[in-house]
């Protein structure tokens, strides 16, 4: 046997070289004191084998385990944990979908229709559902919260103007502007009060006699409002809204004298031959006196015009008459 002087690698003894540094190798007799080494399997060759500089190659060990990324050891270990995870975001991007697609604002008021608090109908009420009709083509109808904070103006406002009503009593538009603020909130006592002072501060103007005629009529007090209806036509006989008015106190009183507000809506119409108004409060007039043919012809005169008012109840009415 022959052994490496550097390296003490034992060979055969047809081997010279030591395959490790190349050195020539000696008896093992001749190094006693070299320690016993295992020798390798080697395989042999016919030919002389020239020494080689080996380079060093990292050999995968028969026990190691591959390393594994984080993830992946995590999912091993815990996969409870993993789906869980997945679950969550499931879950968030479910989340995230519905209320991107869903409406943050509240849906718009659709526009009303009028209601009659008698079978001469509420005119208010058509005005508004005019004008309701009109905001919705022009696509700016308010929202109750605008409505709200406009109704909340008003009253502050108003509550504003019957403060300098009482401290300026000579004050002739403080006067009517409080009487409107206590008519709108159906304080109807302070708003003729109010109201007279104004008549006393001009007693030409036929504003003052007219809405203390729409105070009293607020109150049923039909002969009342009709007076003071009366008195603001001697001011200004050829006001409509005045003439109705004075039409629907004798439409309306406890025992209704029709004949004479047909005539006094036909005075109104004579000056203005397309007041909706008008021509609904004198169908219905037509329709309790029994007068058929004269209703319907002006219910058709009404349904030419473009007046937005809900015209159900009064053509019902219409329809229930007798030929």
């Amino acid at each position: 046997m022959n052994t490496c002087p550097q390296c003490n690698q034992v060979y055969y003894d047809d081997t010279n070289f030591c395959l490790n540094d190349g050195a020539t190798l000696v008896p093992a007799s001749q190094i006693p004191t070299a320690p016993q080494i295992e020798m390798p399997t080697v395989v042999r060759s016919a030919s002389p084998v020239s020494p080689v500089r080996h380079t060093v190659e990292s050999v995968p060990q028969p026990n190691a385990q591959p390393i594994m990324p984080a993830t992946e050891g995590v999912a091993a270990r815990h996969p409870y944990v993993v789906i869980g995870i997945v679950l969550l975001l499931l879950l968030g991007v479910g989340l995230g979908i519905y209320f991107l697609r869903s409406p943050l604002n509240g849906p718009t008021e659709p526009a009303k229709n009028p209601s009659a608090d008698s079978r001469a109908g509420n005119s208010a009420g058509a005005d508004q559902n005019k004008q309701d009709a009109i905001d919705k083509e022009k696509g700016n109808l308010k929202t109750d919260e605008q409505k709200l904070e406009e109704e909340r103006k008003r009253l502050e406002e108003g509550e504003k103007a019957a403060e300098l009503a009482k401290a300026e009593p000579d004050n002739y538009d403080a006067q009517m502007k409080a009487a409107d603020h206590y008519y709108q909130t159906s304080k109807f006592d302070s708003a003729i009060k109010t109201l007279n002072q104004a008549r006393r501060l001009n007693p030409e103007a036929s504003e003052p006699m007219f809405m203390l005629g729409n105070t009293y009529y607020e109150k049923k007090s039909m002969k009342t409002a009709g007076a003071w209806y009366e008195k603001a036509l001697e001011k200004s006989p050829n006001n409509v809204p005045h003439r109705g008015q004075l039409g629907l106190t004798y439409l309306n009183r406890p025992k209704p004298n029709v004949d004479r507000a047909i005539r006094e809506f036909n005075r109104a119409l004579e000056i203005d031959p397309k007041n909706p108004r008008i021509l609904y409060n004198l169908t219905s007039a037509y329709a309790t006196n029994g007068e058929a043919a004269n209703a319907r012809a002006t219910l058709a005169r009404l349904e030419q015009l473009d007046s937005g008012m809900d015209l159900v109840e009064l053509r019902k009415y219409v329809a229930e008459l007798k030929k």
